[in-house]
């Protein structure tokens, strides 16, 4: 009897282990009876969409986002793409065009790079690796750890990665296209482009990672947090009246500083200007004369189309913005298109501009 325990308690602890050695690492979306046409990367095969995803999540040559699988034979189909990122959004069909396919999506990546250019960045890379294109190059600067990766520049497999973009490199005339040096290409992350929010009269307290003085303007205190590499900039605090004219730099924000209560507003001293780094996501072209009827989660009033989309980035769960240019009215929700009906969006809807985020799984039903 005792032998028989044993042998059951060993086939359990073993079945726990392939469990475990089998686990996926990354998030995946719902099982959908879905497809997208025509743009595999990798045609192979394999015995379940379990095992589909994990060989979509092995990929180092290119970033696989999506799979579909097909049960009979076993057709395993990964793709670079995913429903939001298709050249054509025909080429994602729910249900699928040919019957007794399945389709899931990583929610942890999408694709977050702008179109390759031929161009650089002179001077000032972090890390120098060898890869063997341009995608595998982007995917060494998604997993940098030691620092935050914006951009690469990449030319006959060797990869650059810098923690600056076209628009943070100081000078600006350290970014050519195309480049100084022939044949290099260049990309930058699209999600981790950096918007200020509007200037509080604000501030953190002692979490300053670097301190200046002598800095003349809330935007030359900006520009140094910018180029700070050393660590990830997120805040500034700015005294314009103080006779050292003060400039601090901290890694946290409102959001991120612990405790909470050490974010002040107005500043417990007098006098502090506050400003944070928001990452403000990706977002379809505008949509003009368009608009969500009934759905609005919050409102403000803003001075443009892109203050709009930053505040809106600034919360966790909204998905789409309603924008008034004429009376500055900024209207937010968590809803999109998807998941409102063909009478709730209106097109054409008088004096509102219309986008919605994807880089976020919102609401869709």
């Amino acid at each position: 009897m005792k032998t028989i325990l044993y042998f059951i308690n060993f086939a359990m602890y073993i079945a726990v282990r392939q469990q475990r050695c089998s686990a996926l690492n990354g998030e995946w979306t719902s099982v959908v009876s879905a497809c997208i046409r025509g743009h595999n990367n990798v045609v192979t095969h394999s015995t379940s969409v379990q095992a589909c995803q994990e060989l979509c999540e092995q990929q180092d040559n290119f970033r696989c986002l999506s799979i579909d699988f097909h049960s009979n034979g076993g057709n395993c189909h990964l793709s670079r793409y995913n429903r939001n990122s298709v050249p054509s959004t025909d080429d994602f069909t729910q249900p699928c065009y040919l019957d007794g396919w399945l389709y899931a999506e990583r929610k942890d990546l999408d694709f977050p790079w702008s179109e390759v250019v031929h161009g650089c960045i002179r001077g000032n890379n972090r890390r120098d690796y060898s890869t063997s294109s341009m995608e595998a190059c982007q995917l060494r600067c998604e997993r940098e750890t030691s620092f935050p990766c914006l951009s690469v520049d990449f030319k006959d497999g060797q990869c650059l990665l810098s923690d600056f973009n076209r628009e943070s490199v100081r000078p600006l005339s350290d970014y050519t296209q195309p480049c100084y040096i022939e044949g290099f290409q260049y990309s930058e992350r699209t999600d981790k482009k950096y918007f200020w929010t509007e200037t509080a009269s604000a501030c953190i307290r002692g979490n300053n990672n670097e301190h200046h003085n002598n800095i003349n303007s809330l935007e030359a205190c900006k520009d140094l947090c910018y180029q700070e590499n050393t660590f990830a900039c997120l805040s500034v605090d700015y005294h314009p009246t103080h006779a050292n004219k003060p400039c601090h730099l901290s890694s946290f924000n409102r959001n991120s500083v612990q405790p909470s209560g050490d974010f002040t507003q107005p500043c417990y001293l007098d006098g502090w200007l506050y400003a944070e780094r928001v990452n403000v996501g990706q977002w379809i072209p505008v949509i003009e004369r368009a608009c969500i009827r009934g759905h609005n989660e919050w409102e403000a009033d803003t001075e443009d189309f892109e203050s709009c989309k930053i505040l809106c980035s600034q919360k966790s769960n909204c998905c789409s913005i309603d924008y008034n240019r004429e009376t500055k009215r900024c209207l937010m929700t968590s809803h999109t298109r998807a998941s409102v009906t063909d009478s709730t969006f209106l097109s054409p809807c008088s004096g509102y501009s219309y986008s919605e985020r994807t880089d976020l799984r919102c609401v869709t039903s």
